[in-house]
């Protein structure tokens, strides 16, 4: 009888030892669980805060650029306006030739945390409605920057065509 109650003693002391391991161990996977979501976390706020700080250069980009082409609009529209003036000399037509701007923009936008989340496969982190967002973003970015290049080409088209026949006609 006392050896069955060591034996007895003895199992329940192995299985409360394995209950107590089990237990650790729940413990330390919910810790690193912890540990690593919030890891990502901070990873997801960085990126959040990179994005922004893209998205507000880009916008201040697209006003300085908006703006530029609102001048040489105004200053082409000038020159179109000088042409109704009776009597204009050639001298007064050069001087306002001479006030506007040939050179291109070319208009390129800060798509490279968008980019880094796409190519590191970090864009999992964001949820969907964000992902969504992002990629028409980085579409329309993509199109008007198409679009620049598309009118580039086609003013330098018409200035080699125009130079060709000894002036724009």
């Amino acid at each position: 009888m006392i050896k069955e109650n060591r034996v007895s003693n003895y199992f329940l002391y192995a299985i409360g030892e394995i209950v107590l391991v089990v237990i650790g161990i729940f413990i330390a996977l919910q810790l690193n669980t912890l540990k690593d979501n919030r890891k990502l976390n901070k990873i997801t706020e960085n990126y959040y805060n990179q994005l922004l700080e893209d998205i507000k250069s880009d916008k201040t980009y697209a006003r300085s650029t908006i703006s530029s082409l609102d001048s040489t609009k105004t200053k082409y529209n000038n020159y179109l306006d000088s042409y109704k003036v009776p009597g204009l000399s050639i001298n007064e037509v050069i001087a306002s030739f001479d006030d506007l701007e040939f050179g291109s923009i070319g208009i390129y936008f800060k798509t490279t945390t968008i980019a880094t989340l796409l190519d590191t496969g970090d864009i999992k982190l964001m949820p969907p409605l964000v992902r969504n967002k992002l990629s028409a973003y980085k579409g329309s970015l993509n199109n008007v920057m198409i679009a620049s290049d598309f009118n580039d080409i086609g003013k330098d088209n018409l200035t080699v065509k125009g130079s060709s026949k000894g002036g724009v006609s």
